[in-house]
């Protein structure tokens, strides 16, 4: 077992730190680092730990839409809407403490024991002044003991009056609508003289600020009102408390149906609930009062009457058919184009738009395309996930299109990219994780997450936002898709020509389901894929001279998930980019030098390590190098033939100079590979096997290597592919250390092989 073997290392990457623009070395330890220079110019996707996909370099703002569950509510409006207010007392002495002072004592009647009292007299007791107000609603309290005749009690305009006739005693209480002037209250003691006593005199008006107005039948009661109606038209109202066309939320306990039922027509609503209990009802206000009405035969007792606005900081603005109510905007459906809108957007940017739809009957919700750059639709009970380009909109618009039904939970975030942000990405399993640098790749199918843009076969059917399972990114942002054995989607585009790859996440259902990935144009080359219940990136790599496409056909009638469709020009499938708004997306070429110095590169001696994979054989050169200039160089690369792997080795300008040409067995699957050089003494291992030796030669001068990068000396060929480890060993390895060291699984392995501690 070799000792000592990490102390040799000068230089360490592998994939565990990062910052935008860096990439961290696990050595050297102290300063200067010398970690990688980082470039991308765009955001990039990886497959993190947990298996999911997600964005590098993509995060989203805070929700910039103000009361977008629509829960925010107004104050109570409503004044007295329990009827409790009552007014002061009218009645002077009226326990009759005073004697008679303040009332008007006929024949008969006298005060007895600090009471009212006539015995079988025709005289009347009547309140002296006016204490009954006109145009009011009074409460009227006494005490009566009654042994005899009838007692009736009235104003001196007959307005209201009442008997007693039944022998015994009562605390008598009486709701009366006064007449037109004020009046006196008076006991007359006929048609039959009335024998008893009357204490404890009250006079009270109820609501005495006046708050509701009512007509004839309709009475305001000390706790509730009662609305009776033979037929007439006859109201509850409460004046100049709302605004005409703004969404209202009313609360009322119905507390006695004696028959009928009652309706708001001020906002809208044609019937209320009138059963006992405590009702909770939505309008949108055509008036700027507040009515409780009735129009056919009721006896109905209602209170604690509350009016709360909706969205009371008037964040939206409602076009015509739009109301608010019960935690949603809801939409009748007869104003086509009317809109539910906000203003939160900055021109020119993108946005996350999420909402749901909670009722549905009919129509679309819509994204315009003059004002989003593509007409996106929505409909059927579900969750939404789209994104936008704010082209020159400063308002989130959401249109209706006859929609009837109705929103709720909207949420807009802007999209923030910040490039030169690395990649450590992982297998489909969480596994392997490694450095990964690709090629500028655009992916050429707008809206890649939206199959409802995409042109469907006879009975297909898109559901999107599936909440049924999560996509690939952890996120219920897939699609699930219907048809009928024999058709499905498909997405075409113009090209130009030559190689292209269509990629696409599918899972089953139930597992077994069969597909074909194919493209629209022809049938040449297809594949049939057998699904599993787990998502799985199938792909298809063709080269063809005209329109292409990406189609899944034969979709089973049980139905498939599907998400992230990818189409690009390319002879294989790199990560994937999401096409968030109607236009096609390009991840940037990625970049990764600049490490290392003279003094970490012992240029006289050393070993160049790597453990690399290359994404497909392209035919093209992916170099990973010690570099000074075109006279000093060190390159290992995946070379243009099929698993092909070599290395360029130059020194002194040119006294040494080889090629090492290797055959791998997969270049694609991960392989440790090592080169060793010292003066007449170089060697190529690969997979724990010495393949190649040149064993005579000079090596670079003192201090000539000063560089380690991810491509040639003059930028070319670069590297795009797969990295787990990448080091460099100031001095020439034993033959025993090159085989350990290509050979140990992992760089953790080895260092805990050897007794190394990584913090």
């Amino acid at each position: 077992m070799a000792e000592g073997l990490l102390d040799k290392a000068n230089i360490i990457l592998t994939p565990t730190g990062y910052k935008a623009g860096t990439m961290y070395n696990v050595a050297p330890i102290e300063q200067p680092y010398e970690d990688f220079d980082f470039a991308r110019a765009s955001v990039a996707s990886r497959v993190n730990s947990s298996g999911l996909v997600e964005m590098v370099g993509r995060t989203l703002g805070s929700n910039l839409v103000q009361n977008g569950d629509f829960s925010e509510i107004g104050t109570d409006l409503v004044q007295n809407g329990d009827f409790s207010q009552l007014g002061s007392e009218q009645i002077i002495n009226g326990d009759f403490s005073d004697g008679e002072n303040n009332w008007l004592f006929q024949t008969g009647w006298s005060v007895v024991d600090g009471k009212a009292t006539v015995e079988n007299q025709t005289g009347w007791l009547v309140t002296e002044g006016t204490p009954i107000p006109s145009n009011a609603s009074i409460k009227l309290q006494f005490d009566v003991v009654l042994t005899a005749g009838v007692l009736r009690f009235k104003n001196n305009t007959n307005d209201f009056s009442d008997t007693i006739s039944t022998v015994g005693s009562y605390t008598v209480t009486r709701y009366y609508t006064t007449g037109a002037s004020t009046s006196n209250l008076q006991f007359p003691n006929y048609p039959t003289a009335f024998s008893g006593s009357i204490d404890n005199v009250s006079v009270k008006q109820v609501d005495p600020n006046d708050y509701w107005s009512t007509t004839s039948t309709v009475t305001v009661k000390d706790g509730f009102a009662n609305i009776t109606s033979d037929g007439s038209y006859q109201y509850l109202r409460q004046l100049n408390i709302v605004e005409v066309g703004k969404s209202y939320k009313l609360t009322y306990e119905i507390t006695r149906q004696g028959s009928g039922v009652l309706k708001s027509s001020s906002l809208g609503l044609n019937s209320i609930p009138s059963t006992v209990g405590t009702h909770i009802v939505y309008g949108l206000s055509s008036q700027t009062y507040i009515v409780i009405d009735r129009a056919s035969a009721c006896d109905i007792d209602i209170t604690n009457i509350v009016v709360q606005e909706l969205d009371p900081n008037d964040y939206w603005t409602l076009g015509a058919g739009w109301s608010l109510g019960d935690d949603k905007a809801t939409s009748i459906g007869s104003n086509f184009g009317q809109q539910l809108k906000q203003t939160i957007l900055q021109t020119n940017k993108i946005y996350k738009l999420s909402f749901d739809i909670v009722d549905y009957t009919s129509g679309n919700i819509a994204l315009e395309s003059v004002y989003y750059g593509v007409l996106q639709t929505f409909n059927g009970i579900g969750s939404y996930v789209t994104y936008f380009t704010s082209l020159s909109q400063t308002e989130l618009r959401l249109y209706s299109q006859n929609f009837i039904g109705s929103v709720t939970n909207i949420v807009v975030q802007e999209v923030i990219d910040t490039n030169n942000i690395p990649r450590i990405n992982y297998d489909s399993n969480g596994e392997n994780g490694h450095w990964l640098l690709e090629p500028t790749s655009t992916n050429l199918i707008p809206y890649s997450e939206d199959f409802t843009t995409w042109t469907v076969n006879a009975a297909t059917t898109v559901y999107p936002n599936t909440t049924e399972t999560l996509s690939p990114s952890g996120e219920y942002n897939a699609s699930k898709i219907t048809s009928d054995g024999s058709n499905g989607l498909y997405k075409a585009v113009a090209f130009g020509g030559g190689d292209n790859t269509k990629s696409i996440y599918l899972k089953g259902i139930v597992g077994g389901e069969q597909v074909i990935l194919r493209d629209p144009a022809q049938t040449i080359n297809q594949k049939t894929l057998t699904l599993t219940t787990d998502w799985v990136r199938y792909e298809l790599s063709e080269n063809q001279t005209s329109t292409i496409g990406l189609w899944i056909n034969e979709i089973p009638s049980n139905g498939i998930y599907m998400w992230g469709g990818q189409l690009e020009a390319l002879s294989y499938s790199t990560s994937y980019i999401p096409t968030l708004t109607g236009s096609t997306e390009t991840r940037a070429t990625e970049t990764a030098n600049g490490a290392g110095s003279a003094d970490l590169i012992n240029s006289t001696e050393g070993v160049l390590y790597a453990e690399i994979a290359a994404l497909a054989n392209d035919g093209t050169n992916r170099t990973i190098a010690l570099n000074k200039d075109t006279n000093d160089r060190i390159q290992m690369y995946f070379n243009t033939s099929t698993n092909g792997l070599s290395i360029f080795y130059k020194a002194q300008s040119g006294a040494t100079a080889f090629i090492i040409n290797e055959t791998l067995t997969d270049a694609t699957s991960f392989n440790k590979i090592a080169f060793k050089w010292k003066t007449n003494d170089f060697a190529l291992w690969v997979n724990g096997v010495e393949t190649d030796t040149v064993s005579s030669g000079v090596t670079p001068t003192a201090n000539s290597l000063n560089a380690l990068e991810f491509e040639m000396f003059n930028n070319a060929s670069p590297f795009y592919g797969k990295c787990k480890e990448l080091t460099v060993f100031g001095e020439a390895l034993s033959d025993d250390e090159l085989e350990k060291l290509t050979s140990w699984s992992s760089f953790n392995a080895m260092a805990t092989d050897l007794g190394y501690t990584i913090e």
